[in-house]
This record gives structure tokens, C-alpha cells and sequence, in this order.
């Protein structure tokens, strides 16, 4: 069974744009890399505007039962070590983890360009089991105990790229 994918041409530039300057009105916080983020859950003033903007694309295409563990906008400077996407479940709700979702949307402001940046992914020794280069208006998605990175973009010359990245749950 694959653990994860690509879904290419979901979305819109102009959907894109209005979700990042949306995602950019929350509160920003900081990745453990020290990159911007801006987030958003259960408890953000932009959570209802998630759920009827950015939601029924995600169910549309994956569960349409699935749930929000948190989304982010993150301009990352700093490549992302190997890691998993277990995060807490909003107010103890029951469930598991799904999936998580990452939307690209920019490569150095460009988002056309996307050749340099992939997220890459690993088996559970940390042996590397696959690559995918990101693809403009597409959705890369992978099971949320998948092990994986952010690509080491810096060999490539990459300052930073954008992305959205949604982590979730089902009952």
C-alpha cells in the first residue's frame, strides 16, 4: 500500500494566493527550526474559514470524514530533519492519524519552478524509499507515521520555499 502520493492540478493560483494571505492574518509562531509559521486549529479565528475554504478540497480528495489536527503557511529557510507527523489530537478527541498534506506554493516567490525542492521519505531504519519534487497546484500527501523530510533544498541553491502543510485525524 502506498504511503504517499501526489495529486497534481487541484488548485488554483488564485486560491493559493487568498490562502496564504488568510494563513498570514493568524498569529505566527516559530518552526522548531526556528523558520516563520503561521497556524491555524480548533481554536484560531481562522478555523471556520478553514473548514469551508481549505477543508472540502482536502476531503474531496481523501476522506470525506477526515478532521484537523492543526494547518500551517510555513516559509522555511532551514531544511527539515527526519521526523514523523504524530501530533496531539485536538481536545482529547478519539481517533488516528491520517494523513498530512502539503501544499507548495512557492520555490524563491517562484511558483512555477519547482525542479530544485522535493519532499523526500524513509522506511523505519531511515533508509531512503522515495522522492517527490513538488509540482505547482498539486497536493503531496503521505500517512502522518511516515518517516521524512524536507529535501535538502540547500544543495540546490534554494534560500526558502512556502508551503501549507495540514496534519489530521479519523475517527
Amino acid at each position: 500500500m502506498q504511503k504517499f502520493g501526489v495529486i497534481k492540478n487541484v488548485l488554483t493560483d488564485i486560491d493559493l494566493d487568498n490562502w496564504k494571505k488568510i494563513y498570514q492574518q493568524v498569529t505566527s509562531t516559530k518552526t522548531n527550526e526556528g523558520d516563520l509559521c503561521w497556524g491555524i486549529d480548533i481554536n484560531c479565528l481562522a478555523y471556520n474559514w478553514f473548514l469551508k475554504q481549505v477543508m472540502p478540497v482536502i476531503q474531496t480528495n481523501f476522506d470525506p470524514e477526515v478532521k484537523l489536527i492543526f494547518s500551517s503557511f510555513i516559509k522555511l529557510y532551514s531544511p527539515i530533519k527526519i521526523h514523523n507527523d504524530i501530533k496531539s489530537i485536538p481536545n482529547g478527541d478519539s481517533g488516528r492519524h491520517y494523513k498530512s498534506i502539503l501544499i507548495p506554493l512557492s520555490v524563491e516567490g517562484d511558483k512555477l519552478d519547482f525542479k530544485n525542492v522535493s519532499t523526500r521519505f524513509y522506511d523505519d531504519n531511515k533508509n531512503l524509499t522515495g522522492t517527490l519534487t513538488w509540482e505547482p497546484n498539486s497536493i503531496l500527501w503521505w500517512d502522518s507515521e511516515t518517516l521524512h523530510d524536507s529535501g535538502d533544498f540547500k544543495k540546490n541553491n534554494v534560500e526558502y520555499k512556502e508551503y501549507i502543510i495540514t496534519h489530521t485525524y479519523v475517527h
